[in-house]
């Protein structure tokens, strides 16, 4: 959650990070030891190792960042009261000078969902370990986005705010989308 990401080769842990989120974030990035904000997730784009297809040396991370630090694709619900923080979905691309490191100027952001609470932040990144090249699903990106932290019993409710229920909001969601710039 500290933003820190190491490679281990030949069973050793390499001294510097592949990434390290507070220093490539400066600021923005946000790391709780007591809730769930910082660096949720991470995940290679299936072609990261396929030096000739689009999704080449490509990593998705699932972070937080400050509400100042961007503007927000999906805002909160109006019910939620304000924003904790965001929930950023960015791509990263290998220092082509370094392979053991991340250029931390390659970030792309992909996805900022503004988050009204300080739990529940979700974060899950994955491919579909089963989708082959040339399938329809294959290179897909799903986020697992949390439900905002409205679950919890809140003048007399317990989810008032209804955030998984609520279709125009991205707040707990499975989300399905193609993270490439170009679409392909």
């Amino acid at each position: 959650m500290t933003g820190k990401i190491y490679v281990i080769r030949d069973g050793h842990v390499l001294s510097q990070p592949f990434l390290d989120m507070a220093i490539a974030r400066k600021g923005s990035f946000t790391s709780t030891d007591l809730f769930e904000q910082g660096l949720n997730t991470f995940a290679f784009h299936p072609d990261f190792a396929r030096g000739s297809r689009p999704g080449s040396g490509k990593l998705y991370t699932f972070s937080t960042e400050t509400p100042q630090s961007g503007i927000a694709d999906f805002p909160t619900p109006d019910a939620a009261g304000g924003v904790d923080h965001h929930d950023v979905v960015a791509e990263w691309s290998i220092d082509p000078a370094n392979p053991n490191r991340i250029d931390p100027s390659s970030r792309r952001e992909i996805l900022r969902i503004a988050h009204p609470l300080h739990d529940h932040v979700g974060g899950q990144l994955g491919f579909n370990p089963n989708a082959k090249p040339g399938q329809s699903e294959y290179g897909l990106l799903y986020i697992g986005v949390g439900d905002g932290g409205n679950t919890i019993f809140r003048s007399g409710k317990v989810d008032a705010w209804r955030t998984a229920q609520n279709l125009l909001s991205p707040l707990g969601k499975i989300l399905r989308i193609n993270p490439l710039q170009d679409g392909r």
